[in-house]
C-alpha cells in the first residue's frame, strides 16, 4: 500500500500567513490612500475657496468661497479621523493575527517534535 505524502503543516501555515499578512499590507495601503483622497479633496477646497474670495468680485463667488473653506477643514478632520480608526483596527487585527499563528506554530513544533522522539525511541 502505497502513503500519501505528508503535509507539512508548518508550510501551509507559512503560505496561508503570508497571503493574510499581504492582504493586510493592501488594507493599510488602501487606508492610506484613502486618507490622502481626503487630504487633496479638503487642500482643492481651500484653494479654491481662497480664490474666489481673493480674485473674485462677485458677492455669490464670495459667499461660496467663504463655504468652501469651513469644508475643506471638515474633509480634512473627517479623513484623518477615519485613518486613525481604520489604522488602529487593521493594526490590532495584524497584530492578532501574528499571535495566534506563533501560538499555532508552536503547538505544531511541540507535536512534530514529539513524533519524532517517539520514532526514534523505536
Amino acid at each position: 500500500m502505497k502513503r500519501k505524502p505528508a503535509v507539512d503543516r508548518k508550510q501551509c501555515l507559512t503560505i496561508r500567513s503570508l497571503t493574510d499578512h499581504l492582504a493586510a499590507d493592501r488594507s493599510i495601503l488602501a487606508n492610506e490612500r484613502t486618507m490622502l483622497s481626503y487630504t487633496r479633496t479638503a487642500i482643492t477646497l481651500f484653494v479654491t475657496g481662497v480664490t474666489f474670495i481673493r480674485f473674485f468680485d462677485r458677492p455669490v463667488l464670495t459667499v461660496i468661497g467663504v463655504m468652501f473653506i469651513p469644508a475643506a477643514l471638515f474633509f480634512l478632520i473627517t479623513g484623518v479621523r477615519r485613518y486613525v480608526r481604520c489604522d488602529r483596527f487593521l493594526r490590532y487585527l495584524k497584530e492578532e493575527k501574528d499571535e495566534i499563528e506563533y501560538e499555532v506554530i508552536r503547538e505544531s513544533a511541540r507535536k512534530h517534535g514529539g513524533e519524532e522522539r517517539e520514532a526514534g525511541d523505536r
